[in-house]
């Protein structure tokens, strides 16, 4: 179905991206359809009952559809980031998709249990959750739009291709479906990494009632934004990191377990030496009760004696 309003247009002369709110009402708004190329009429009176919005001139055959006036937008908005933040990867994640196969890097890593002696209890891999690639901002170096990938076999045109200071993005933004299985086959034959966007929450959420800052700040949440697939490169990276993390976290177990045992020893020293005073205490008194016998037999002796004297 063909979208007849916008919230955000082109300006003439400068290609700017013009919101209805900022633009003079009526053919002077000096703006035009991405699309279709034609003129575009912005209707923004304050006595307006309709929502702000630009329209075509009566007469247009402009096909735009909305999916498509979203996918555009989000294009626009991603020329102009200098960064992005790329989700957190679980570990889980690249466990159950990618490492599990990989028998070198199950190899690594039962290597590093056996390095720290653990019992089985703690050798259970998926049981170490990690958040990998936390709070990684990247620098864009550049944004390319709609360019067409190759190598030797296949070929794509991803919506979006950024060039980081680290590695290539393909950004894929989707508002009713994402990338269908051939075209995820055809990114894992090049071997970029991918995200994909969901358009289709913030369209529920705004409808045509959206601000060019609205989308951006929308295009920034972690929560908008999926891992569809990661490159062997990243994915090399993100091991490298997760081994570092389960390294300090083996030595934390460890050193918790030795504390346990520290502090076990402490209470089996504390112990013997108690049971040694406890011993010391009990001889002392055997002593004390020793004495005091002899002082009352010495006490008896001295009394006999006295009686003795007395009676001559």
């Amino acid at each position: 179905m063909p979208c007849t309003e916008y919230p955000v247009a082109l300006k003439k002369g400068t290609n700017d991206l013009a919101e209805i709110k900022e633009v003079p009402n009526g053919k002077a708004c000096n703006c035009y359809c991405f699309y279709c190329k034609g003129d575009l009429i912005a209707v923004n009176r304050e006595e307006n009952v309709v929502a702000d919005h630009f329209k075509h001139y009566p007469g247009s055959n402009c096909s735009l559809s909305f999916e498509t006036y979203l996918h555009w937008l989000t294009k626009k908005i991603f020329e102009k980031f200098d960064f992005i933040k790329l989700p957190a990867i679980t570990f889980k994640d690249l466990y159950v998709k990618y490492w599990c196969f990989e028998s070198p890097k199950i190899k690594k890593i039962r290597e590093l249990f056996s390095k720290y002696n653990l019992p089985e209890e703690f050798r259970d891999i998926i049981q170490y959750e990690f958040d990998l690639n936390v709070s990684n901002q990247f620098k864009i170096e550049l944004c390319t739009t709609e360019k067409r990938l190759k190598n030797e076999k296949d070929q794509i045109q991803p919506d979006i291709l950024l060039k980081l200071n680290s590695m290539d993005l393909l950004v894929e933004p989707y508002v009713t479906s994402k990338i269908n299985a051939r075209k995820l086959g055809k990114i894992k034959e090049i071997d970029i990494s991918t995200l994909s966007i969901d358009l289709n929450t913030f369209r529920k959420e705004n409808k045509l009632e959206f601000t060019e800052e609205d989308l951006t700040n929308y295009l920034l949440l972690d929560s908008c934004k999926e891992w569809l697939y990661l490159s062997k490169s990243f994915r090399e990276e993100l091991f490298k990191e997760f081994m570092s993390l389960l390294e300090k976290r083996l030595n934390e177990r460890i050193s918790m377990v030795q504390d346990y045992a520290n502090h076990e020893s402490q209470i089996e020293i504390n112990g013997k030496e108690m049971k040694s005073t406890q011993d010391t205490i009990e001889q002392l008194e055997r002593k004390i009760r020793s004495l005091e016998s002899v002082n009352s037999d010495l006490a008896s002796k001295r009394r006999l004696c006295i009686r003795s004297i007395y009676s001559y």
